[in-house]
């Protein structure tokens, strides 16, 4: 199983990642998302979902509105505080490196189109249709 960072899950190509990633967890574990805190609803419903172990928000300010939104998607689905996920949140300037420095097989730059993986590997990442095996390439296999 290999294990990926996302900085800029609200953009168009980390939301396609997630979506390849949903329908492929036995491959994949997202251990970190990043997200410029613009969608706190969004980034809730994915934390939700994926259960990262730290989740970066670029705009501090944005961390209260994201915590209220966990927070109503958990009344929503009728949960008590013990099951809610477990995961650090890290908020403000550096939050995309604290997040990017978990040492993952995999990560995604979203905002830049790129894949780095954890020999130093960085390519650009391709269209949809070729995304998944981007994402699958263990280098040096």
């Amino acid at each position: 199983m290999q294990s990926v960072v996302i900085v800029g899950a609200e953009e168009p190509l980390g939301k396609r990642v997630l979506e390849l990633i949903g329908s492929h967890r036995d491959e994949f574990m997202v251990d970190g998302l990043v997200s410029q805190g613009s969608q706190p609803r969004e980034l809730a419903e994915l934390v939700w979902e994926f259960t990262p172990l730290l989740v970066g928000i670029a705009d501090e300010y944005a961390e209260g509105a994201f915590r209220d939104q966990l927070e109503d998607i958990a009344l929503d689905k009728g949960m008590v505080d013990w099951e809610l996920p477990e995961f650090d949140v890290v908020a403000g300037e550096g939050a995309a490196e604290r997040v990017a420095a978990l040492g993952c097989d995999v990560l995604v730059d979203a905002a830049a189109g790129r894949l780095r993986y954890r020999d130093g590997t960085v390519v650009e990442a391709p269209g949809a249709d070729q995304l998944l095996a981007m994402l699958a390439y263990r280098p040096g296999s």
